[in-house]
């Protein structure tokens, strides 16, 4: 948080404040359909995730693919965990099942 280096939001030549470039990029992602839903947990977890990393990659100026793959599978499967393990009364309202 010392660093005051900016970060990329997508389609932007600029760099933004890191906070506001994650949360762009994790809107842009979820507006964009680039992410998917994980049903039973209530959670678009692929778009704040990848937000979140990608943002911390900048920071660090680059990191390794696979490094960076494993964190995103980490941090999906934690956040869908945390999704199901809550009690809350969110519920999927997408379409209807079939009948």
């Amino acid at each position: 948080m010392g660093d005051r280096r900016g970060s990329a939001a997508a389609g932007f030549g600029r760099p933004s404040a890191r906070a506001s470039a994650a949360w762009f990029n994790g809107f842009a992602i979820h507006c964009l359909e680039w992410d998917a839903v994980h049903e039973p947990a209530v959670v678009h977890a692929l778009s704040v995730v990848t937000a979140a990393l990608l943002a911390s990659a900048d920071r660090l100026q680059g990191c390794d693919p696979e490094d960076f793959l494993t964190a995103l599978a980490v941090g999906v499967d934690i956040a869908s965990g945390l999704g199901i393990a809550a009690t809350g009364a969110m519920q999927f309202s997408g379409p209807p099942p079939p009948e």
